[in-house]
């Protein structure tokens, strides 16, 4: 080998752990620990418990135990010890960053020596931090370093979703022959961008997970937070025993550092508020050892922050912007972010679309090709023409408006609407969608089985209580304060007719502050219903109408139930339902509306 070539050869051998940090990469998060005693608790926290953890995991994971769980000699050491602890027959710790260090996208390194032995378990990985996409696998997790001590020298690396996870043999991953893994430290490492998640031993590239364009191949667009852990036996460790004689056992990490391209850094923060708001945050991710200079609008006064990385602002009665200067390493970067007013109502009521200007720019229709929409506004109506093959597809329709809408005073919308439904397809669903995207989607919903006579009707929905988000967002609330869109499904679902074509047209799509009692209570013609109130069932005092149609609607305008039948004096099953006050609506078998009643349940 020549000299040169071992120049070379050292050069590269040096600067490989470094891949990927280049001149625009600042160091955002790290624990030398160079201190002794627990784990700083700035940085850190515990999952504690000794429940299997979706492993059938052995071990007991304590808390703030330096049996477990300390550092000393500029070292972090995880510890699992052979004892009886609450039920358990082993103890470990299991560090998480959650809440104390959360990120979306970034270079994560962690430099580690892993502990040998049957029956070990060392992980280096990420889980969501919010879990939006619902629980696991669906919110993902990234698994920058896993070890199983049954076979040594060799490191795992793994992405789970939910169209890719190790319960149906579709995980992504990747493992690496690394001979002193349980005597050296080495370096573990991911760099994770909007379009890849790249995986790293010893600054050598060894896998790629790349962005497939769904989330659920790719839910990696939400922060996730680090975690540290060495788990006893279980489903993958423990498929060879577990050596009884090997413990203590530990797991050493060197450092941990995550690192940020400082020129995709974003001001974090409500781009829309309300007048006179208080205490408002604004962020960015923080930078160690760097300078942070804030400015506000001259309305607006920064109650706290100022030269840290987050700031808590009192607003005024102006627009304008949230600007910062910071500074690292001997450069100044300046980032902003512009900052309007909210849409608040006054009165009591607000058009939410007044479908009279011509223009139909905020109007979408992310359908697949099978469905198809035209828009056209005309005398402050909005007509739609769609044909849509398969209501399976779900089409719909999207109205964005110019600015979030705080609707905290005014929950109750009303739709006026016409259609002569010559393919019995028109029925309609409306939901609003936050600044965020949550919808709402979740049971109630407001539905709508419009009239066939081609004249104009109002329909009502109470969105008060009705505020819960469905799928992706199960278990959290749309922000009333914030409603950004309405979606408007039409011809949909199991209530949908394949291959369809017709029109329908809106006028009048607003918010009320005072919700209307019943949807459509005008009763054209009156007809008895027997008996009322009722309890499990009722029957209908009719017989002009061979076949009928019977849609009931709930108080607040929600479609309840749906009777379709032949006219035999049959009764009318409705023991499912809660006491209330209902509409019927009653129409031949074409569809056209021939009676209105009013149904109570006791």
């Amino acid at each position: 080998m020549s000299w040169l070539f071992r120049i070379h050869l050292i050069a590269v051998l040096l600067v490989a752990p470094l891949l990927g940090v280049t001149q625009s990469t600042v160091l955002v998060w790290q624990d030398e620990f160079n201190y002794t005693g627990l784990p700083d608790s700035e940085k850190w926290g515990y999952d504690v418990g000794g429940d299997g953890w979706g492993n059938n995991e052995l071990q007991f994971y304590t808390e703030a135990d330096t049996n477990n769980a300390r550092v000393q000699n500029g070292k972090l050491i995880i510890e699992a010890h052979k004892e009886n602890y609450s039920g358990n027959q082993y103890t470990s710790t299991r560090l998480i960053t959650k809440n104390k260090g959360d990120w979306k996208y970034g270079r994560f390194e962690i430099k580690a020596k892993v502990p040998a032995g049957t029956g070990t378990w060392p992980a280096i990985w990420m889980l969501p931090t919010d879990w939006e996409y619902g629980g696991w696998p669906s919110s993902g997790e990234i698994d920058i370093m896993e070890y199983v001590g049954y076979e040594p020298n060799v490191i795992h690396q793994t992405v789970h979703t939910q169209a890719y996870n190790h319960l149906n043999g579709t995980e992504q991953s990747n493992a690496s022959n690394v001979e002193t893994a349980e005597e050296e430290f080495h370096l573990y490492a991911i760099e994770w961008t909007p379009d890849k998640i790249d995986f790293f031993v010893d600054g050598r590239l060894r896998f790629t997970f790349e962005n497939e364009g769904t989330w659920q191949k790719w839910p990696f667009d939400k922060r996730f937070h680090l975690l540290l852990n060495v788990a006893i036996g279980g489903n993958w460790g423990g498929v060879q025993g577990v050596d009884d004689s090997i413990f203590p056992v530990q797991m050493e990490v060197d450092y941990v550092r995550v690192y940020k391209q400082i020129d995709e850094f974003q001001i974090s923060g409500d781009e829309y508020i309300q007048p006179y708001a208080e205490h408002v945050e604004y962020s960015v991710s923080n930078v160690v050892d760097a300078e942070f200079d804030w400015s506000v609008p001259e309305d607006a006064g920064i109650v706290s922050g100022q030269g840290t990385n987050a700031i808590s602002v009192n607003w005024g009665d102006s627009e304008g912007s949230i600007a910062l200067e910071l500074t690292v390493n001997e450069e100044t970067y300046h980032y902003e972010l512009p900052v309007k007013l909210l849409t608040v109502p006054e009165g009591a009521e607000h058009v939410l679309e007044h479908f009279d200007d011509g223009n139909i720019e905020n109007i979408s229709n992310p359908n697949s090709e099978e469905v198809s929409f035209s828009f056209s506004e005309t005398a402050s109506e909005l007509k739609i023409s769609y044909h849509n093959t398969d209501p399976d597809l779900w089409p719909k329709f999207i109205i964005d408006f110019e600015r979030p809408i705080d609707l905290s005073n005014h929950q109750s919308m009303e739709a006026r609407l016409k259609t002569f439904n010559k393919s019995g397809s028109v029925n309609m669903r409306i939901d609003l969608i936050d600044q965020q995207g949550r919808q709402t989607n979740k049971s109630p919903v407001f539905t709508i089985e419009p009239y066939s006579d081609g004249k104009y009707h109002d329909y009502h929905f109470n969105f008060a209580g009705n505020w819960a988000a469905g799928a992706p967002n199960f278990g959290e609330t749309v922000n009333k304060e914030r409603i950004r869109k309405a979606v408007i499904y039409l011809n949909y679902g199991s209530n949908g007719v394949d291959n369809a074509s017709d029109s329908l047209w809106i006028d009048v799509l607003k918010m009320n502050a005072e919700p209307e009692a019943v949807s459509e209570l005008r009763q054209t013609r009156k007809i008895k219903v027997i008996p009322n109130p009722a309890e499990t069932y009722f029957y209908l005092d009719i017989n002009q109408i061979e076949s009928i149609n019977i849609v009931i609607f709930s108080a607040t305008g929600q479609t309840v139930k749906r009777v379709n039948q032949a006219y035999t004096a049959q009764k009318i099953d409705v023991s499912g339902l809660p006491q209330g006050l209902y509409l019927l609506k009653i129409s031949d078998k074409k569809g056209l509306p021939k009676y209105h009643a009013k149904l109570i349940i006791q």
